[in-house]
């Protein structure tokens, strides 16, 4: 928190982090890259990341589980709920990380808004309610890692 100049309390804003990235894909190729269990599983996770038991029931309401298996070994799990689907427009959803109590930890958002350009696909991610600037660094770090993976996917689909 803190005081602005009247001497008011006001809630700090939580770090977002906005990407934008061209894809040479219709839409419709995208929006199923981010939504298909099958093909989540062959780019989600950054550089040395797999990602093999993607889960996604691609429906407000429904959910989706994404473990990434790191070059340690170690298994770091991302859960939430589909809020907004609009394929092959708009897609929002909770975010969390499971923690090593089995609980999921502090929920973010994250909105995909895929629009034609240029003859292929901007996809523009947006992501809210950071914990600190940090989480959200290691997040433009982890997106932009996954997005040269789903660039790779997309074009090896053509």
């Amino acid at each position: 928190m803190t005081t602005n100049s009247t001497g008011a309390v006001a809630e700090a804003m939580a770090p977002e982090l906005t990407l934008s990235r061209h894809f040479k894909a219709e839409r419709s190729r995208v929006f199923d890259a981010l939504t298909k269990p099958e093909q989540l599983a062959q780019w989600f996770g950054p550089e040395g990341c797999t990602c093999p038991d993607a889960q996604s029931d691609a429906r407000v309401g429904g959910a989706y589980c994404l473990p990434i298996v790191g070059g340690d070994c170690e298994v770091h799990t991302v859960t939430g709920e589909y809020l907004v689907v609009e394929p092959p427009e708009r897609l929002e959803m909770t975010w969390a990380w499971i923690q090593d109590d089995g609980n999921p930890g502090d929920r973010m958002v994250v909105t995909f808004t895929l629009t034609e350009k240029d003859g292929g696909t901007e996809l523009e991610l947006h992501q809210v309610d950071f914990v600190d600037e940090e989480i959200r660094d290691k997040h433009s770090f982890g997106w932009s890692s996954s997005f040269e993976d789903l660039d790779k996917l997309l074009a090896r689909m053509d």
